[in-house]
């Protein structure tokens, strides 16, 4: 390399799910993973510990840190994944550096039914935005509405063998009301 360039570090190495959607044991157990590798981080640099004294020394901090042994050879693979993802920024507290291979996700709610609606439903949010007052619909309005909503539940109705009458009418019928009358009446002659 020429004299008087900069080096600058590597893009740091990133997870394929970002720490958030990670379940908590993953990152409790990423955690102390780094704990027990720390002191072997710090020594590869010491030119007095050789690789048969540092892999020693690191399995010791392991079996102390998680309270049981493993072999030499997964120790060398925990040690040697760290120092790969790490990619030579020497940033050992970043906890991403200490995952699993596969780090196991937050066991995923069941999404609330008024998020469903506001996820479900952003195409009809689109086109009442696009009425000359969105929050007081003129009856031709509400009449295209209500035109594009059966449609728009023919077309899901289609794919989705699921998809249900009462999901697709509940939020229209929170915007404007069914025109000519009670929705209820509408949802059973569809």
């Amino acid at each position: 390399m020429p004299s008087g360039c900069l080096t600058f570090p590597h893009k740091p190495w990133e997870p394929e799910n970002p720490l958030t959607e990670l379940a908590p044991e993953e990152l409790a157990r990423a955690s102390q993973l780094r704990a027990a590798l720390a002191d072997s981080l710090i020594r590869i640099n010491d030119p007095l510990n050789s690789s048969v004294e540092l892999e020693k020394l690191g399995l010791e901090d392991y079996r102390r840190e998680f309270g049981h042994a493993i072999s030499n050879r997964h120790w060398r693979r925990l040690f040697q994944r760290t120092l790969d993802r790490d990619r030579g920024n020497r940033e050992w507290r970043r906890i991403e550096l200490y995952l699993s291979d596969k780090p196991a996700l937050k066991a995923q709610a069941r999404p609330a039914p008024e998020l469903v609606a506001v996820i479900e439903f952003d195409e009809l949010r689109e086109f009442i935005a696009t009425f000359q007052n969105p929050t007081r619909p003129t009856e031709a309005e509400k009449s295209l509405l209500w035109l594009h909503v059966c449609e728009s539940y023919d077309e899901r109705a289609g794919r989705d063998p699921v998809c249900k009458p009462g999901n697709a009418f509940r939020f229209p019928v929170q915007v404007c009301p069914v025109p000519g009358g009670q929705h209820g009446g509408t949802q059973k002659e569809l």
